[in-house]
């Protein structure tokens, strides 16, 4: 069986800017159609628009990886049930504890963003 089958995009980010990324969902349709994975937060997920904020980083280490922590973060959410928004926080501050040279733990990532330090239990427990 397949988990994501991607017929059509159900996640469309934009070009990132100084101040963010903007995030757009497809509609429930094509969240439905993209497999098992995707159909369950469909409803919850479909048809949205995000600007996801940028985190500051004082000190920045490097731009190599922030990419791969940000979708990693974004699969994550995902596997848990964590809702779009809480999903686009947790894949910022993925991304800003590796700018700032460090590992996307669950206490670095909870004191960037704290209001998905919900989602770790869920998994943790």
């Amino acid at each position: 069986m397949d988990v994501f089958h991607l017929g059509c995009p159900p996640l469309l980010p934009g070009l990132l800017r100084h101040d963010g990324a903007p995030l757009r969902t497809a509609g429930a349709t094509c969240f439905d159609e993209s497999g098992p994975a995707l159909s369950a937060p469909g409803p919850t997920w479909a048809d949205r628009s995000l600007d996801i904020a940028p985190i500051g980083v004082a000190a920045p280490v490097t731009t190599n990886g922030p990419g791969d922590a940000s979708t990693a973060g974004l699969l994550f959410a995902l596997a848990v049930g964590a809702t779009i928004d809480q999903a686009a926080d947790l894949a910022a501050g993925c991304s800003a504890t590796i700018v700032a040279g460090k590992s996307a733990t669950p206490s670095l990532v909870n004191r960037i963003s704290p209001n998905i330090a919900d989602l770790f239990p869920r998994v943790l427990a």
